[in-house]
């Protein structure tokens, strides 16, 4: 049975979280300022305000 679809409203608030398999490191050193910008480049089609915490 297919799962129900998700809701897509504006102004709501969505979790993401980037996470390796069995909770390892997905960048190496320099890698932080590589997914930077592709935050970056996907923010020019797509305008959103992101709320981030470490």
């Amino acid at each position: 049975m297919p799962r129900a679809l998700r809701s897509d409203f504006s102004r709501q608030v969505y979790h993401a979280l980037n996470r390796g398999n069995a909770r390892n490191n997905i960048f190496t050193a320099g890698g932080d300022e590589a997914f930077e910008r592709v935050v970056q480049r996907g923010l020019v089609p797509y305008p959103v305000d992101l709320i981030a915490s470490l």
